[in-house]
């Protein structure tokens, strides 16, 4: 799993100040996610357009949380203190 950044991003830019290891770079029109991405889930908590998604790699499904025996199933955030 890895995650992407979808259209709904409107590069407000908050990703960029939590990421640990500055895997989000500004992108046009939206911001990306590189390939260094080690899952830590601030951006996800941060994003004010819940523009962060996991995705599969092998299908490039989003995950919705909604399928029976979570095995897609979105990862809940750390919470944020």
């Amino acid at each position: 799993m890895a995650y992407q950044i979808t259209d709904a991003c409107t590069a407000c830019g908050l990703c960029l100040d939590v990421c640990p290891i500055g895997a989000i770079s500004e992108g046009e029109p939206k911001y990306v996610i590189d390939d260094t991405c080690c899952d830590f889930e601030e951006c996800v908590v941060e994003c004010p357009e819940e523009a962060i998604v996991l995705v599969d790699e092998s299908t490039g499904d989003e995950s919705t949380g909604d399928d029976s025996n979570g095995a897609g199933a979105v990862r809940e955030a750390a919470p944020r203190y």
